[in-house]
This record gives C-alpha cells, sequence and structure tokens, in this order.
C-alpha cells in the first residue's frame, strides 16, 4: 500500500513512530504549519522525528497531487483539506479523532466533554468526507472519563488510546482490509467551534459543579488557565491537585 502521512501533536507523533518501528513507510510527511522542528513543552516535533527517520518532509498540501497513493493517515493534522486533496488517494483518507463520533465534532472535543459532564469519552478512526468529522466509522473505542479528570488528561488518554487502536488497525490498512464502514448518524451529532466558553472566565453565580467543570476543561498547560475576575483584578485558576 502506497501511504501518506499528515500529522502531528501527540497522537501524531506516537502513530508515525510506530509506523517507522513496524518498517511501514509513508511516501511523505506533512506536519502542521506551527511545527518548526524543534520539540516543545507540550509535545515532540513530528518534522523532527520524520527527519531524523530521513523520511521525505513535503512543505504544500498540494505536493501530496503529484503521488500515487492508496490512502492517507490524517492524525493530529490541523488543518483544513481541500476536496481534490480528499479525493486524490484511490481507497481515500482516514482520519483520527479524539471524540466518540457523531458526537463533539469539531475541535477541543475533551475540553467539551468535560464541561457537559460526561461520564464516557471516546476515539474514532474515519474516513474524511467534504464534511466535517462525517465520514464513515472504521474504528471506535469508548471508556470512562474520571472524576477529576481535566482536559490535558483526557487529550493524553485519548492520544493513548489512539496510538493502541492504531496498532490494530495499521496491519489492516497495510493488507488493504479495512473494517466494514459505518455510516454515521446525523440525528446523533453535535459540533463545537474552536472557541472557549465564556472566553475562559468563571461567572461566580454558576453553581459549584460548573464551576469545577470549567476550571478542570480548561486545565491544559501551558496553554491558558480558567479566569475569574474580582474588582479590576483578573485570577488565573487551576484545579486542585490530589
Amino acid at each position: 500500500m502506497k501511504i501518506g502521512f499528515f500529522g502531528g501533536k501527540v497522537m501524531g507523533f506516537s502513530c508515525l513512530k510506530y509506523m517507522v518501528e513496524k518498517e511501514i513507510y509513508p511516501e511523505f510527511v506533512l506536519v502542521n504549519s506551527d511545527d518548526s522542528g524543534i520539540s516543545g513543552p507540550f509535545y515532540e516535533s513530528t518534522k523532527k522525528l520524520a527527519s531524523d527517520y530521513k523520511l521525505n518532509v513535503i512543505n504544500k498540501i498540494e505536493d501530496v497531487l503529484s503521488y500515487d497513493l492508496d490512502i492517507i493517515l490524517s492524525i493530529g493534522y490541523a488543518q483544513i483539506i481541500k476536496k481534490e486533496i480528499l479525493e486524490h488517494p484511490k481507497i481515500g483518507i482516514i482520519n483520527a479523532h479524539p471524540a466518540p463520533l457523531p458526537k463533539y465534532r469539531g475541535r477541543y472535543s475533551t475540553m467539551f466533554a468535560i464541561m457537559n459532564n460526561e461520564k464516557i469519552h471516546g476515539i474514532t478512526f474515519h474516513f474524511m468526507n467534504d464534511g466535517i468529522d462525517s465520514g464513515d466509522i472504521l474504528l471506535q473505542k469508548q471508556f470512562q472519563i474520571e472524576e477529576n479528570e481535566t482536559g490535558k488528561s483526557l487529550y493524553m488518554k485519548s492520544s493513548e488510546i489512539i496510538l493502541n487502536e492504531f496498532k490494530k488497525l495499521l496491519p489492516m490498512i497495510n493488507k488493504n482490509e479495512l473494517p466494514k464502514r459505518i455510516s454515521q448518524k446525523e440525528e446523533d451529532s453535535s459540533y463545537y467551534k474552536k472557541e472557549i466558553p465564556n472566553n475562559g472566565y468563571i461567572d461566580l453565580d454558576w453553581e459549584y459543579d460548573k464551576i469545577n467543570r470549567h476550571i478542570r476543561a480548561l486545565y491544559f498547560p501551558p496553554f491558558d488557565l480558567a479566569k475569574v475576575k474580582i474588582g479590576k483584578k483578573i485570577f488565573n485558576i487551576s484545579p486542585v491537585e490530589n
């Protein structure tokens, strides 16, 4: 199988590393635009990983069109993919999404799941189409949200489970023996934009449980914490550590 790879962040780095350890080498690697090749405080650089393994790193998504491809893997890739790219590989593009689709399409799914007081979350591998996270599901895994879960801990848990499920899916992809595709039920879908509720601020009129969920959901260092304004002063709030 001729496989291309789009990706980055924790999940993209770990899945690409697993691919090359299994000696399955993508035709190219395209990383997120903010990946400078230097590992940061939150995640390691997928670009550096690809360079260390002497993989073919491309710089523009349009370069994909010059490759003869069976499939593209999109894992932790943050840019919008145009229709001509979606339709280019013979089989399609498989995306990893840190949410139990069709619920929590869009961005910040782990944050919103905590804010909404969900007890169960999940990850999904699905084919991409010209909608937002709305393509056919290939593989899905659900798991419990712990009582004191934070946005970061749930994201890291989701990334770890994505890697574990990727280990099962990759040999199927490489042999073109994919699981049966399952259409998403639109009536069960939900979508969230890339925005922070209430601009991150706590409303002191909220009930305690809502304030607690808001603080935990926004705990994702090195990014901004939940905030509260008292008088003219603004305070950053983080969860109490056990």
